[in-house]
């Protein structure tokens, strides 16, 4: 163990000062206890192999003794409730001594999500196929949402790792040709008036209430302005995320600046349970319409045989 705890104490504090860039809450240590989860040994390295049943292995090395991932725990544990059937999830923590030397060996520094071994996957999400990091803390590069529709992907064999094309796509700099617009339109059958932000002339959001005194048209303006702006020059997709920038509002969030903010109105006006949802289903249809707006590499040829 003496060989162990000078790296130890090196990458420690570096994967622990993630709980204070997350955007959860800290509460009290939360354990694996739903079925289908069971709590890391330390025994055996983490080797990404589905188990013997056939069931996709989640792996979540994550800081369980600190508290600070209480609420990712616990959506774990509930997910694995719900997909038992299909998914096995094992919780390693990586502050602990055993738990510490498998998050070495698996070539990890920071809380991290695999799924049968890849951290970066693609599933069909609300706003279109994107591929998605499911490495530091829940707000940077992922959100629960994110997690659970990963989950319910991974049940119906819908989930698959991520290229390396596409992981370069997400997180290089580079320009995308992508146009931002807004388009108000009015529902013929109730007369109410929605407004959508475009990319590339197809709709990526849709806005139909007030925000305060900004209309509808106000605030898609706003946020196809914001996102023309950020795309001007080469940009890295990860820095397009969501934040609860106050309680009941979810903002969308390009590099830090705010782009459009979600409501308790947009939420009901969605028929959706809250903001975060509405902001998710925005967040995923931007980095869609982005992904999609880059030029596919093609094939290298092959190389004709000496004459």
């Amino acid at each position: 163990m003496r060989r162990l705890l000078p790296l130890f104490a090196i990458l420690l504090p570096l994967a622990l000062a993630s709980c204070r860039s997350g955007s959860q809450k800290a509460a009290a240590p939360t354990t694996p206890t739903a079925p289908g989860a069971q709590a890391a040994t330390g025994a055996l390295p983490a080797t990404g192999a589905p188990p013997a049943d056939n069931k996709v292995h989640v792996e979540a090395f994550v800081p369980v003794s600190t508290g600070c991932r209480a609420e990712t725990l616990d959506l774990l544990n509930q997910l694995a409730t719900r997909y038992q059937d299909r998914i096995s999830l094992e919780i390693i923590d990586f502050t602990s001594d055993e738990g510490m030397k498998r998050w070495q060996e698996a070539g990890l520094n920071c809380l991290t999500i695999l799924f049968d071994g890849s951290y970066a996957v693609v599933f069909d999400a609300p706003g279109g196929a994107v591929p998605i990091t499911f490495q530091m803390p829940p707000g940077i590069n992922w959100t629960h949402e994110d997690l659970e529709h990963a989950f319910a992907a991974a049940a119906i064999g819908k989930l698959r790792p991520a290229t390396e094309d596409e992981i370069q796509a997400a997180s290089t700099p580079r320009e995308y040709p992508v146009k931002f617009t807004a388009q108000e339109s009015r529902d013929l059958a109730s007369g109410k008036v929605k407004c959508q932000v475009l990319a590339n002339g197809k709709p990526v959001a849709e806005i139909t209430e007030k925000n305060g005194a900004n209309s509808p048209k106000d605030r898609a303006n706003k946020a196809a302005r914001v996102l023309s702006e950020w795309v001007k020059g080469p940009i890295v997709i990860g820095d397009l995320r969501m934040e609860e920038t106050s309680p009941g509002r979810e903002t969308v969030l390009a590099a830090g600046a705010p782009v459009m903010a979600a409501t308790e109105a947009d939420a009901k006006a969605a028929s959706l349970s809250d903001p975060k949802k509405v902001a998710t289903i925005w967040l995923a249809g931007i980095k869609s319409a982005l992904l999609a707006a880059v030029p596919k590499t093609p094939p290298t040829p092959p190389i004709a045989d000496a004459k």
